[in-house]
């Protein structure tokens, strides 16, 4: 195994690793890619890995000769476009629905405009998720953040909560939409098919389903969950709740009354704890039992929690931290983004937040 570096030139190698893959290796697979969807400029991910990271992968098929490119792209490169989209098509003046859509499509247009390379072969998967068999995954990106918030409400609802439609009502869906979904290990076997039969090179092929589930089924499903594991849905159990306007679920026990929120929030080059703050206690008149800060950006970013000088802690560009209940009542998050040079980042969190009122 040779390991590079994908933002450097020839991928950091020195000239023995290029005369060894010159001999040896015929193709080249590029799967490498950052999923941030928010960018402050093509400086930054994802354009970094997935633009800039891909013309130094193609540079390295110039210099050791290698012909043979297969391309792991995205379905998403339709961008906001509606109807049908044929692989054939790429850049037809859609608009991307997001950074990473964009640094797709900029990337896959380098690929296809390359000249020392033979056409190369292109794979647009929809949105993987793990084991169609297992459920096992890896990575817990796109759709497992609705999955992680799924597994906060299943842990904290009662029997008879809609759970599953309080979380597409909170994030502001009608149920309607659709998530094209595939299982990695069916992503995996078409593309083993097509990269082991050279009559199907040089095509683009998206690997969707023809059946995409709808947001409100998804919704159903995380409500069969609730019902059948949430540790509060129990028989005799006699609790009366309701959902409130604001789309809250209570219960008459106060400890279990919890509802979900999330924040996207941009943290400004030099902005210091004041310019960024999530203050829930002010706002909910409550505390977040569960909480996940993700850093969504490139930039290590400082985080307090209460406004406590003994509760900070540095969160690395696309790193993740995850409080669970019973470690810490959280009233307030704040960020600090202040280090000499800091350009704007980004930074989402998700909280579950335990209301002090009765139903």
């Amino acid at each position: 195994m040779i390991e590079g570096e994908l933002t450097e030139a020839n991928l950091g190698l020195d000239g023995a690793d290029l005369r060894w893959i010159s001999r040896h290796c015929r193709s080249v697979i590029h799967n490498a890619a950052n999923l941030t969807f928010h960018s402050n400029g093509r400086e930054g991910e994802p354009w970094r890995s997935n633009f800039d990271g891909t013309r130094r992968i193609l540079e390295l098929c110039r210099t050791t000769g290698i012909r043979q490119f297969h391309y792991i792209s995205t379905a998403y490169v339709c961008g906001l476009r509606e109807g049908r989209v044929l692989e054939t098509e790429l850049d037809v003046g859609q608009t991307p629905g997001n950074s990473y859509e964009h640094s797709k499509i900029e990337a896959e247009k380098l690929v296809l405009a390359t000249p020392w390379i033979d056409p190369p072969t292109i794979y647009r998967p929809a949105i993987i998720v793990g084991d169609s068999q297992t459920g096992y995954t890896a990575t817990f990106h796109g759709f497992y953040v609705l999955v992680k918030l799924a597994h906060t409400l299943v842990s904290r609802m009662v029997r008879g909560s809609t759970a599953g439609w309080l979380m597409v009502e909170s994030l502001g869906l009608s149920g309607k939409e659709h998530k094209n979904l595939v299982p990695v290990d069916w992503v995996s076997a078409v593309f083993t098919c097509i990269f082991s039969q050279p009559k199907h090179h040089g095509r683009s092929y998206h690997l969707v389903s023809s059946r995409p589930p709808s947001l409100g089924l998804i919704a159903d499903v995380i409500q069969q969950a609730v019902e059948a594991y949430s540790r509060l849905a129990n028989e005799n159990d006699a609790f009366l709740t309701i959902v409130s306007d604001d789309g809250s679920i209570y219960s008459d026990v106060t400890a279990e009354n919890t509802f979900p929120r999330v924040w996207d929030l941009t943290l400004a080059g030099g902005s210091t704890y004041t310019d960024n703050e999530i203050d829930i206690l002010g706002t909910y008149g409550g505390y977040a039992v569960f909480a996940q800060i993700q850093n969504t950006g490139s930039e290590a970013v400082k985080v307090r929690l209460n406004g406590s000088a003994t509760a900070i802690f540095d969160l690395s560009g696309s790193e993740t931290q995850v409080f669970n209940a019973g470690e810490l009542s959280i009233s307030m998050i704040q960020f600090d983004n202040s280090v000499s040079g800091a350009s704007s980042t980004t930074v989402q969190v998700l909280t579950s937040v335990k209301s002090v009122c009765n139903s």
